[in-house]
């Protein structure tokens, strides 16, 4: 479930490639009729079902992601699927060029939630390489950092760090190695840590 709450344009390219299969494999007879439906079904299925969890579990920001992937799946197939068609001969597919243009709009707003999402996701992955294999000097203990996570959920970062020590980490330590990561930050930051000992 938690795949589906942070939507990007990769998505939108996901859905408009499996529009175009679609409509190619509607055109054809020769081609198996059931992939199509098979593609459409993967992609509207899973999030709209992520979406009823979350209107169940009152949880508006679960409810929004996992709606705004399903919306861009929606619009992304409709109008690959609108083009394909028309590309193939069936310009009867097309009725209202009113109605093509207003899901090419709502295609172009949702491009917007979808491009800061993916760069939140950009940002977290140079992140995440930039403090692999970060070492700390707490209370005279050798600490590497091997593995760094950040996890945007509502108004909280949550940090996962996998630490790396040759000597029982007391407390004290952690809450002091806490502090030290919190510096780089201007945001206050969930810090959550694994401690793996080495020999």
């Amino acid at each position: 479930m938690l795949a589906r709450l942070n939507p990007t344009l990769l998505d939108l390219g996901v859905a408009l490639i499996a529009g175009i299969a679609g409509a190619y494999t509607k055109s054809f007879k020769e081609i198996l009729q059931s992939l199509a439906g098979v593609a459409i079904a993967v992609a509207l299925v899973p999030p709209l079902a992520v979406a009823g969890i979350g209107l169940g579990r009152g949880d508006v920001y679960f409810f929004a992601q996992a709606f705004l992937l399903f919306s861009t799946n929606l619009i992304g197939i409709t109008l690959a699927a609108t083009f394909t068609f028309r590309a193939l001969g069936y310009s009867a597919v097309v009725g209202s060029k009113r109605g093509l243009a207003f899901v090419a709009m709502i295609m172009l707003l949702i491009s917007i939630p979808l491009y800061l999402s993916y760069q939140r996701i950009v940002y977290k992955s140079v992140f995440e390489r930039s403090w692999r294999q970060e070492r700390f000097l707490v209370n005279d203990k050798y600490l590497i950092i091997q593995k760094a996570d950040v996890v945007h959920y509502r108004n909280r970062e949550v940090l996962t760090i996998e630490i790396l020590a040759r000597e029982p980490l007391s407390r004290n330590d952690l809450a002091q190695l806490k502090r030290k990561i919190q510096t780089h930050f201007s945001k206050k930051l969930e810090i959550r840590a694994k401690v793996f000992y080495i020999p």
